[in-house]
């Protein structure tokens, strides 16, 4: 019987407590020496051992507390397998057969969380043997882990697969070497199973029947074909009860799916809590525009653009939106754009986050045109916080582009414009020229950003001498002639450009000390 750190890897409720019993006497000499725990004689673990079970014995089975044991000798061992009180947890490996038949005739009558995993090549007839004593009872099995490393290994793992087990509630398959099919068919009488969890397998689903109680559902990598992807949505019909589904998809393009192989009727996931894609743009957009998913989801989707024609407008259209985000953070790279909504439910925060690569060239205004259509709907969302960080060389982005992205913003509050590049290029600079200049015709009834209070401008550096300070200064007066003042300004400058004259920070704070501000706090920052 195993007694190691890796012995609890099964699910276990929050709830559970678990006893360490750690005899350091079974140590190497040296690392006894260094240990500064005192030695247990075995009576005296014995002892603790068995008044821990006696206290636990008023419990229904099935509730019976978790006992760990490390770094024990091999009577201890058996010591343990003799007690009185069953043990309920098994982890079946390479070198551990002859543990599996005393410790199932010790087990009694509790369900059995199950762990096995084999190694290369066909089981030997030990591990076999220990295959067919776990199988005989299967249907006392609660949680059933399987790892292979080679597609001929399914054969053995096909009975665990096939039987009925009526008491399974937790499921994972893992293929660590590549993909192969699951047999058919695939999750029979499993009515109670409430999650499962697939990696490197191709799951037969309209050969598996679908638990109705399934509340979490993990499938990575998904190795998809059109035939695949109109099952697996037919087979996410008969799942309502979903609450949390992560689907990894290594499928680059999607496209030739064409709509008429596709169920009718879209899939509603109506008790979703949590959503987790990573997939092409492609297959993102199939799964999100065929999937009725809730806008209180919580969600986090990344996905690639392999080709100029990969619909990332259609994604975000599609996705989840909740109208009490009130916080955005959009993070802008020279092939990536990835962006955050954040809100705060019964006090905790709540988070959405989109990620996109692409491999193809994406301009500008594309790229302001698809965080445009997160707002283009009537959507009721009040963004009160917006963070906006350039980390590359992207092109210049000219007032237009601003002006049309801050319009979507009336009730702003806190406004962060942060160049992250160390050596900001000409570009960089009208870009954040344009943006100060969006900043000076906010004040007109487009897009007046009455509730600004708090403004941080990073890596805003001089754009033809002394045209920063000047433009800032007049769109700080304009505002506070309107009675809109701003109380908390940072300011953090760069030097590392290839300007004439940097705007130094004697200047900045002249640029604040001559406003009138209710309450000034500003944060000058030269970096070398």
């Amino acid at each position: 019987m195993p007694f190691d750190d890796k012995w609890l890897s099964s699910p276990r409720q929050s709830h559970d407590k678990i006893l360490v019993i750690n005899n350091h006497q079974s140590l190497p000499p040296r690392e006894r020496r260094e240990s500064k725990h005192a030695h247990l004689s075995e009576d005296l673990l014995y002892d603790i051992f068995m008044t821990y079970r006696k206290m636990m014995s008023g419990l229904k089975p099935h509730d019976l507390d978790w006992v760990r044991v490390t770094h024990v000798c091999r009577h201890w061992r058996q010591v343990s397998l003799r007690s009185r009180g069953p043990w309920d947890h098994i982890q079946f490996t390479t070198r551990q057969y002859k543990s599996v038949k005393p410790f199932l005739e010790r087990s009694k009558d509790v369900l059995l969380d199950v762990s096995i995993s084999l190694d290369h090549g066909e089981p030997t007839q030990p591990q076999r043997s220990a295959l067919d004593s776990i199988l005989d009872l299967l249907c006392r099995v609660r949680s059933l882990t399987i790892t292979i490393a080679k597609p001929i290994q399914v054969t053995s793992i096909r009975p665990f697969l096939s039987f009925s087990a009526p008491h399974l509630k937790y499921l994972e398959l893992v293929n660590t070497t590549g993909s192969c099919s699951l047999p058919r068919p695939t999750l029979v009488n499993c009515e109670a199973l409430t999650s499962f969890s697939t990696s490197g397998f191709v799951v037969p689903w309209n050969a598996s029947p679908q638990p109705k109680g399934l509340k979490s559902f993990k499938l990575f990598p998904f190795f998809s074909i059109v035939h695949d992807v109109s099952r697996l949505l037919s087979w996410f019909s008969k799942c309502t009860e979903i609450e949390e589904l992560h689907v990894v998809s290594n499928v680059q393009d999607a496209r030739t799916i064409q709509s008429s192989t596709l169920p009718f009727d879209r899939p509603s996931l109506h008790k979703l809590r949590f959503l987790r894609l990573s997939m092409s743009s492609s297959m993102c957009s199939i799964l999100l525009s065929h999937l009725r998913i809730p806008n209180d989801v919580e969600w986090e989707i990344r996905c690639e653009q392999y080709s100029a024609r990969d619909p990332i407008p259609r994604i975000i259209e599609n996705l989840p939106y909740s109208s009490g985000m009130t916080a955005m953070h959009v993070i802008l790279r020279a092939d990536s754009l990835a962006f955050q909504f954040q809100e705060y439910r019964q006090g905790n925060p709540h988070r959405n986050s989109f990620h996109v690569e692409w491999s193809v060239y994406v301009t500008i205004p594309e790229i302001f045109a698809w965080i445009s259509l997160l707002f283009d709907r009537k959507s009721k969302a009040k963004i009160e916080e917006f963070t906006f960080e350039i980390w590359s060389r992207i092109g210049s982005i000219n007032r237009t582009l601003w002006s049309a992205l801050l319009s979507h913003f009336p009730f702003l509050r806190v406004l962060a414009i942060r160049n992250m590049t160390c050596s900001p290029s000409r570009s960089e600079l009208a870009s954040m020229k344009g943006f100060i200049d969006a900043l000076l015709h906010s004040t007109t009834a487009s897009y007046p950003l009455c509730g600004l209070t708090t403004l941080e401008l990073k890596g805003l550096c001089c754009c033809g001498e002394t045209d920063f300070i000047q433009m800032t200064k007049k769109f700080l007066q304009k505002r506070q002639d309107q009675g809109l003042r701003i109380r908390k300004l940072t300011i953090v400058q760069l030097a590392h450009v290839e300007e004439p004259k940097l705007p130094c920070a004697d200047e900045l704070r002249e640029l604040v000390y001559d406003l009138d501000l209710p309450r000034p706090h500003l944060l000058v920052k030269t970096l070398r």
